[in-house]
């Protein structure tokens, strides 16, 4: 099938379902992460608590926000699909979301380091 035929019913209404899923399992990823390194750490570290809370927020703000996107996501393609356009995702959000993963990343590691 080309692109801006009109697909099947089935792949209109699994599409939409697709990225929901997709958000929602990276909200929950980040959500459990929050929880892991901003309550289970704190107690098994010698040193401060505080700059794991600080990242389990950092963790957990990030997973609302990937709600958040995946209900706008859903909406998007939805509209896409009835137009017959392509439903590509914001570079902008790309690039915004991919850079606080990295710094979450890269500031875990320094608490880890730090508790050396």
């Amino acid at each position: 099938m080309r692109f801006g035929e009109r697909s099947s019913p089935r792949n209109e209404r699994s599409w939409p379902r697709s990225e929901r899923i997709s958000r929602g399992a990276a909200g929950s990823a980040a959500l459990a992460v929050a929880i892991g390194v901003g309550a289970v750490l704190p107690n098994l570290a010698t040193g401060a608590a505080w700059p794991y809370v600080v990242i389990g927020v950092a963790f957990s703000l990030l997973g609302i926000a990937f709600f958040a996107y995946g209900l706008r996501r859903v909406r998007v393609v939805r509209s896409a699909i009835q137009r017959g356009v392509p439903a590509d995702p914001d570079d902008r959000v790309v690039i915004a979301v991919t850079s606080v993963r990295v710094a979450l990343g890269f500031l875990t590691i320094a608490i880890l380091l730090y508790q050396l």
